[in-house]
């Protein structure tokens, strides 16, 4: 470059060139005139009319920023235009091989041509109760409210549902069906415990609140009174079978107890006739024949014995049997009543788990609808920046409208404390 081009250089960019790097380097007066550079941040160093000399660096884990011939410089903890006070200071030491018609000719750098700005700032952070919480890029006069909106605004993330609207109608829906399920279970309960207590009447009242139709409450009682009357009839009627068969064994041995004693006295009447034919048959006054025939009445009487004897046994067996099925129906009906009992009893503890369970996410979704229709927050929500300095992180307590600076940390916590507290927000129950 010529001893011309560098007089028309200083003479008249320097004015241009001056005001133009002050206007990048302190455009933004919020940022730039208090804003130190910090680890991340990328710098452009350029010179104006040299295009060669134009590079963007980004400051080091070290706090340097490596820029064209004047090597490492340090940036981190230091405004912009100390940077570039620095840069300047040591750029006229050094040239700058520009080629000619004759070869490189080296050149001195005029300060006036330096330019140094602040090209990508090092990005913010949204955390909390928005759509889209995480990194973002930084803009010089960036406020909270701004980067709230680039997060797709307010949104309780932590706590996030389906749309409350559809949300809600799902919700009612299960909570009305799950009325009459839980009415049904307390009556059979009802029903289980009348008749284990041998009671023909289930003797409980169950209100139609929580949307059960008043129709429904009392067919199920109706049902289930009728099945309670039907199962006591039908117990009763086993039972009366069994007693019935244990009549008719009881009359049989009582039949055959008088056959036994009328068998017994005819084998001892025979008994005493055979002594009398034996002794005459002795005497000779008595024939063979007639001392068999009385010899064979004996015999007979003694096998119609021991058949009475086996059916005796046999029948009282029977009745034995019928006794202990007698005490078996009424303990297997027993063991019944107590396992339905018990599964019914936990039905409803389920059941009243769920109802409970319902009411509360209705009135937690219907305050977000109610939100989501009035298109307001019940209080404003808790901002707070978290800044780091050179040598303390800091902790800001904010609003939408405070300015962020490059690597803030922005907490964002909606107050949800009237959905959790249904007695603070009484107009969710009108809902």
């Amino acid at each position: 470059m010529s001893k011309s081009l560098g007089v028309f250089l200083t003479r008249c960019l320097k004015p241009t060139v001056a005001g133009l790097a002050l206007l990048i380097c302190f455009g933004n007066t919020a940022v730039a005139e208090e804003y130190l550079l910090a680890k991340g941040d990328v710098l452009e160093f350029q010179v104006l009319g040299i295009p060669d000399l134009r590079q963007r660096s980004p400051i080091g884990m070290d706090g340097t920023v490596l820029l064209p011939l004047v090597g490492a410089v340090q940036a981190a903890g230091r405004t912009v235009s100390a940077v570039r006070d620095a840069v300047v200071a040591r750029a006229p030491q050094k040239g700058y091989p520009v080629q000619g018609v004759g070869g490189d000719v080296w050149q001195f750098v005029h300060p006036e041509a330096v330019v140094l700005q602040v090209v990508e700032y090092r990005p913010i952070y949204l955390t909390g109760d928005v759509a889209n919480p995480g990194e973002q890029p930084f803009r010089s006069g960036m406020t909270v409210r701004q980067a709230i909106a680039v997060a797709g605004g307010y949104d309780l993330v932590r706590l996030r549902i389906d749309n409350p609207i559809l949300e809600l109608t799902d919700l009612k829906t299960q909570y009305n069906t799950t009325w009459p399920r839980l009415a049904a279970a307390q009556i059979r309960v009802a029903r289980l415990r009348a008749e284990l207590e041998g009671r023909d009447e289930t003797g409980l009242a169950v209100s139609a609140d929580g949307g059960l139709s008043a129709g429904l409450l009392p067919e199920i009682e109706k049902v289930q009174g009728e099945l309670l009357a039907n199962r006591v009839d039908d117990h009763s009627k086993e039972k009366q079978a069994v007693r019935v068969s244990l009549q008719h064994i009881e009359r049989r041995l009582d039949l055959l107890s008088r056959r036994q004693e009328n068998e017994q006295t005819a084998k001892e009447e025979d008994t005493i006739e055979l002594e009398r034919v034996r002794r005459l048959n002795e005497k000779g006054l008595a024939s063979v024949a007639l001392l068999n025939d009385a010899r064979r009445a004996v015999l007979l009487w003694s096998t119609r014995a021991l058949e009475s004897f086996a059916e005796a046994s046999r029948m009282e067996r029977e009745r034995n049997d019928l006794q202990r099925n007698l005490v078996r129906i009424e303990d297997s009906r027993r063991i019944e009543l107590l396992g339905e009992l018990t599964a019914a009893m936990l039905d409803v503890a389920d059941l009243n788990a769920q109802l409970q369970g319902n009411a509360e996410k209705l009135v937690y979704v219907g305050g977000l609808r109610s939100e989501l229709a009035r298109g307001g927050r019940q209080s404003p929500p808790e901002i707070t920046v978290v800044r780091k300095s050179a040598d303390a992180v800091d902790r800001i307590s904010a609003n939408e409208e405070t300015d962020l600076w490059p690597g803030d940390v922005v907490e964002i916590t909606l107050n949800v404390d009237w959905i959790l507290a249904p007695s603070l927000h009484p107009s969710i129950a009108a809902e």
